[in-house]
Order: structure tokens, then sequence, then C-alpha cells
């Protein structure tokens, strides 16, 4: 993953960590990557896998945007899990989730991105 969406990508997971958990971002235990997990299922109707969960949390503790590749639309799940909304105005271009990701990296500013380290 390049930098800037690594960056996108930190701001993203902190929005996520802070819904689910109520914490700042962390490196996820079996048992809570496993929680995430179902919470975005019950939440999206879409399933993140929880080893993907833990590989991602591992990855910002260590800050190894290198070890992440995860597609658009999973990037996009986060986001509506994370509050973002499907609109009708946003679907005609690409899948729906993929666009997600896309406004959420979009309209991230710097400042909310280096807050969310």
């Amino acid at each position: 993953m390049i930098t800037t969406d690594f960056r996108a990508f930190c701001c993203l997971m902190q929005k996520v960590y802070t819904k689910a958990f109520g914490t700042p971002a962390h490196t996820l235990n079996f048992a809570e990557s496993r929680a995430l997990s179902w919470l975005i299922y019950e939440n999206t109707g879409e399933l993140i896998s929880y080893k993907s969960l833990m590989n991602y949390s591992k990855a910002i503790s260590q800050n190894t945007p290198e070890a992440l590749n995860p597609s658009a639309n999973t990037l996009g799940i986060l986001a509506q899990f994370a509050g973002a909304e499907i609109t009708e105005t946003n679907t005609a271009a690409a899948p729906p989730k993929a666009i997600l990701w896309y406004n959420f990296r979009k309209t991230a500013t710097l400042g909310e991105i280096r807050d969310s380290y």
C-alpha cells in the first residue's frame, strides 16, 4: 500500500476501532479480531476475515504499509462500518463498496490523518 493510502487507512481504522471498542487503534488479539469481524458483519452484511483484521492491526502498529494489500471492496466495507453511506449518486461509476473507500480517502484531511496515529 502506498504511503498516502496507508495514512488514510490508519485514519479509517481509527474510526473503526472507536466505533467497535471505543479505544484507540492497537494490535488486535484473537478475541478482539473475531468480535470486530462479527460486528462488521452485523452492521454491513459483509464479512471480513478475523485474520485479515489482525494483519491490518499489526501492520498499523508496526508502521509497515508494504505488508498491506486489501482490496478496494474490503476498504469500502470498513468505511461503511465506520459510518460512510451508500447513496444513489455514488454507485453509478464503480461498485458501491469501493466508492465508499475512495470517498473516504478523498475527504480525509491531513489533520484527521495525523490525529489518527
